[in-house]
């Protein structure tokens, strides 16, 4: 079978891009057929990704539109218009954390997108968003991590008061309280936040907080960003609405502590055994718990290696089945 995977490619970024590359490099190795067309960039090169997508739609036996919201829902529709214009199979696969506020404002227009085609979602937050809102072909799948192939699998577990934000430097990610919460924790312990990214608020939040122990490492490669957290102890995830930060899992394999807001499908997805939640994302309960960590890091053993437990559990064995179902059935 030829799969024609439709795309925002981003090869710095982990999210989307990453889940896409490693689902095409478990189906070329069940035999598939499987090209990709990017749509990422300036109009111009999104009319020219549309095209492109209808030129080797027309080669493919499926489409699979893989977005998630707003900007990022161009590849599903751009999947969508080829598979319509072409008469071929389509299947989307939706990543989006702010679905909930999408859909519900631009409901009647996305049902013509998506029609009664298949959309997978990775979590019980996306899935019961699509069901509540008239989607009866959406289905959960899992994301797909290659722990084997991450560098340090033999790593030590390393406690010290290191902790690590990775997020883009945009509002829905709260970068200004976390570096808030960092700014008052140095001043009372010895400690680094470490901070990685890039986005419109960056500059401005670098300038404004000038600190010996707050790092800015900026965008780096995935591959860099895994190495690093080899060194941190504490993954903090302050964003406002979610699904399911690829970074966790990373962190979790690395046995990091994960203190996170409990959002989306991070709250479907894991439990208080395995993640530090912060009940109202709030600036004072984000301190207690890192100052309880700092004080007692033994008391977070057993989530450390909750999550690490859990996160193995997401690789390719335990949803290939339902891909092959679904690419080969619908």
């Amino acid at each position: 079978m030829r799969i024609l995977f439709v795309l925002n490619y981003r090869k710095s970024k982990s999210g989307i891009t990453e889940q896409v590359l490693l689902l095409k490099r478990k189906l070329v190795e069940k035999k598939f057929d499987v090209n990709l067309v990017n749509t990422y960039g300036s109009i111009f090169f999104r009319i020219k990704g549309l095209i492109n997508a209808v030129r080797a739609g027309k080669k493919c036996d499926l489409i699979i539109g893989n977005g998630c919201s707003y900007f990022g829902f161009y590849p599903v529709f751009a999947a969508a218009a080829a598979a319509f214009f072409l008469n071929k199979r389509v299947i989307f696969n939706y990543h989006g954390g702010q679905a909930e506020k999408f859909l519900e404002k631009n409901n009647f227009w996305l049902k013509q997108v998506f029609g009664k085609n298949k959309i997978i979602v990775a979590s019980d937050f996306l899935l019961n968003v699509f069901k509540e809102r008239g989607y009866p072909a959406a289905e959960k799948i899992d994301n797909i991590f290659d722990f084997e192939n991450f560098p340090g699998p033999d790593h030590d577990v390393v406690v010290n008061r290191k902790v690590v934000w990775a997020r883009s430097f945009e509002r829905l990610y709260r970068p200004d309280m976390a570096l808030s919460i960092a700014e008052e924790l140095t001043g009372k312990y010895d400690c680094e936040f470490h901070f990685y990214g890039d986005g419109s608020l960056l500059n401005e939040l670098k300038r404004k907080y000038r600190n010996s122990r707050i790092i800015f490492h900026g965008l780096v490669e995935r591959e860099t960003l895994l190495k690093e957290f080899m060194n941190y102890s504490v993954l903090m995830n302050t964003t406002l609405m979610d699904n399911i930060p690829n970074t966790i899992f990373e962190a979790g394999f690395y046995d990091l502590l994960v203190i996170s807001s409990r959002v989306g499908g991070i709250n479907t997805t894991f439990g208080d055994q395995e993640i530090a939640f912060v009940e109202n994302n709030t600036r004072e309960e984000y301190i207690k718990i890192l100052s309880d960590y700092f004080e007692q890091p033994e008391k977070f053993t057993y989530k450390r290696k909750n999550l690490r437990d859990k996160i193995l559990g997401f690789d390719w064995n335990n949803v290939k089945e339902k891909w092959l179902d679904v690419i080969n059935h619908g």
